[in-house]
């Protein structure tokens, strides 16, 4: 544990004392040590993963609360079907002049599978694209994309026992280097000093269309130990980042600073509190029309995952009241990828899915959710996918092309807002958000049970009780120890008792041998 003026041991821990009143002082001690411990550390353990970096590393409001914004436009290619031979679409594009106080930089998403952008990496900037990617916290880039001996400001290991490689593994792939720091520029927005695993090797992840990631996540998931969410707020006076991601043909954007030009629309975003300190997780429902599936369950808003993925219990009540059986017969699992890949009529008669956030209901029509393996297939894949029960439901680039989304590092925050253009295309959608919509309006709706448990992957936290018992249980074992401890001492000093010999002093002796193998040592 690192150190902590609270819980430091007492010097009375090791004292050693010849009178026997310090026997009692001993296990006062060890009872007092014991119980701040667990009062301090115990707590500080089970919220490591709730902490509060953005609060604890500065990344509060800017300076005299002016909004600094910096904008990265987003441009969406579609491949054809699963495997996308091109590799033109990492190309990186030129950065556009900056516009008032907004900056645009491109980026380009691949078949709805990859938003990706340019980033600039040390003096003079060496362009790299990279995911931007909200699921994860590191920065890494490959070494064939960066040349450290042309960067003027580059700091790197300097011998071989500083090479300390750092593996990040991720669903798909991994990647292995040492981490360097250096000037990092994101459409423009400077951070001076940035770590970023120098990647040397790469696993699994060959046929990418992208250099690397840009992690966005909380540092609990860091590698590296300084993430760009970090340095954002601590360097640069960002604490606010959005996304608006789009379909193919359509500019899409990432925000750094809050936009204040209306695109949320009359309503605004509504927001609710991150609740997991490591992904941009928060508390909400999931509801297939007018089906409660699960509320007060855990939600993550992830750009680098291309669907919705759930964990099996629930992708299983999900896809079953998606589609009615029928539909559903005509669907088959792709083997590689587990995807559903459906007939595209099962559009016409899929229900709505609803993600609701703080009372607001945020619809994924069946439009969104089935989309064509080819412009030309009538085979579609079904964007939800089953994950880990460990992790909460994931909301990815599916989910996010529907929404407006806000990630407030300064106030531990997520923010949705729906978007006016998000329409149903179909009139069987039209119809069926209407009878969902006079179905709650009827209270026809009101009082429903949720058909499943809440989601809620790592929010153990102790509860008073368990407080309380640890408490007595620490006192007991602090109690014991010291009357462990002076009856060790009573042993290994026979002498200060008069009625002792010499046969006593002897085992004395031998007892606090403090070489090597003497007892002492042992003990100690």
């Amino acid at each position: 544990l690192p150190a902590h003026p609270r819980i430091a041991p007492p010097p009375a821990l090791f004292c050693v004392c010849r009178a026997r009143r310090c026997s009692v002082r001993r296990r006062m001690a060890w009872s007092v040590w014991i119980a701040r411990f667990l009062v301090c550390a115990l707590p500080a353990a089970a919220a490591s993963g709730g902490s509060d970096p953005g609060r604890a590393r500065g990344l509060g409001s800017t300076p005299g609360g002016t909004a600094v914004v910096f904008e990265v436009e987003l441009t969406r290619v579609r491949a054809t079907g699963f495997a996308h031979a091109s590799s033109n679409a990492s190309l990186p594009l030129q950065l556009s002049e900056p516009d008032g106080s907004f900056m645009v930089e491109p980026l380009q998403n691949i078949g709805n599978v990859q938003y990706f952008g340019t980033i600039e990496i040390g003096t003079p900037g060496q362009l790299a694209t990279v995911i931007f990617d909200t699921g994860s916290s590191d920065l890494w880039i490959p070494q064939s994309r960066f040349d450290p001996s042309s960067s003027s400001t580059v700091l790197r290991p300097t011998s071989a026992s500083d090479h300390n490689e750092v593996r990040i593994q991720y669903s798909v792939g991994s990647v292995v280097g040492p981490v360097f720091v250096d000037r990092l520029s994101i459409g423009g927005c400077t951070i001076p000093q940035q770590g970023f695993v120098f990647a040397g090797l790469t696993a699994g992840l060959e046929n990418r269309f992208f250099d690397g990631v840009l992690g966005l996540a909380f540092p609990a998931l860091s590698h590296t130990g300084t993430t760009v969410l970090t340095q954002l707020g601590a360097q640069a006076g960002i604490q606010v980042f959005c996304f608006f991601l789009e379909e193919a043909g359509k500019p899409s954007k990432l925000v750094l600073g809050l936009p204040d030009d209306g695109r949320f629309g009359p309503a605004g975003p509504v927001y609710s509190p991150v609740v997991l300190q490591e992904w941009w997780t928060f508390e909400g429902s999931l509801s297939v029309g007018t089906s409660l599936v699960m509320q007060t369950s855990f939600f993550a808003l992830d750009t680098g995952t291309s669907y919705l993925t759930l964990p099996p219990s629930y992708f299983a009540a999900v896809v079953q009241l998606l589609l009615p059986p029928e539909g559903l017969a005509q669907c088959r699992l792709y083997g590689p990828t587990k995807l559903f890949i459906c007939p595209c009529a099962s559009r016409l008669v899929a229900r709505i899915l609803y993600v609701t956030m703080s009372g607001q209901d945020f619809p994924i029509f069946p439009e969104d959710l089935f989309t064509p393996l080819r412009d030309d297939s009538d085979q579609c894949v079904l964007e939800v996918q089953a994950s880990s029960e460990a992790l909460p439901v994931i909301l990815g680039d599916t989910f996010l092309r529907t929404v407006g989304t806000v990630f407030d590092v300064g106030q531990l925050r997520v923010g949705l807002a729906r978007r006016a253009d998000v329409v149903p295309r179909l009139e069987s959608t039209r119809e069926r958000l209407r009878a969902d919509a006079d179905a709650i309006a009827g209270g026809r709706s009101a009082g429903r049970l949720p058909l499943l448990p809440p989601h809620r992957p790592g929010s153990e936290s102790l509860s008073p009780q368990t407080v309380l018992l640890a408490l007595s249980a620490g006192a007991l074992a602090g109690w014991m120890g010291g009357h462990l401890a002076t009856r060790i001492y009573d042993l290994c000093h026979p002498a200060d008792d008069p009625r002792g010999g010499a046969t006593a002093r002897a085992a004395s002796a031998r007892c606090c041998d403090t070489g090597p193998g003497g007892a002492y040592a042992r003990f100690v």
